[in-house]
């Protein structure tokens, strides 16, 4: 039984005795512990953490692994950084392929200028509830990138993406 909600059945895990252990990917950027080839290459919006439960269940002699992970985070310690982060989760997301890829930014993938502005649209529509038309995605697009038929990088876009470059 579910504590808070009696009518519904099911396996459930209480984390009351959790226990967080870091572990660190070669070169995964500036976080103590890691001895990377490029340590300290990836600033803090760029580096991805992933949380991983794991549960050792055993019923009636009956023994398994129960595991789920996140999606990858950007953990931030100022409110200054959440446009960056948040660009970063944003470019991840559009290009990733791999969730557990922690070591994406140490050679982010170029992006498509119509995969960028779908990213744009969709982020525009989630803040206004109303995505862009083709018009004002051309418009942005000559106006941010010249030619919108280009691949873009991640560092020409992350400051777009981040807010940190006005129109």
């Amino acid at each position: 039984m579910v504590k808070d909600r009696p009518q519904v059945e099911g396996l459930v895990c209480d984390f009351s005795h959790i226990t967080l252990k870091e572990q660190k990917c070669c070169g995964s950027g500036k976080g103590k512990g890691g001895k990377g080839a490029s340590e300290g290459s990836l600033p803090v919006t760029e580096e991805l953490h992933v949380i991983t439960f794991t549960l050792d269940y055993c019923y009636q002699g009956l023994k398994c692994q129960l595991q789920t992970s996140t999606l990858p985070v950007v953990i931030i310690s100022n409110a200054n950084q959440v446009s960056s982060a948040w660009a970063s989760i944003l470019w991840f997301n559009m290009l990733g392929a791999d969730p557990k890829n922690q070591l994406f930014f140490s050679n982010p993938p170029a992006a498509t200028w119509a995969k960028l502005s779908e990213v744009l649209s969709w982020q525009f529509s989630d803040a206004t509830k109303r995505g862009l038309d083709m018009d004002q995605l051309k418009m942005i697009g000559e106006k941010l990138c010249g030619n919108v038929g280009q691949v873009h990088g991640w560092k020409s876009q992350a400051k777009i993406l981040s807010g940190s470059r006005s129109l």
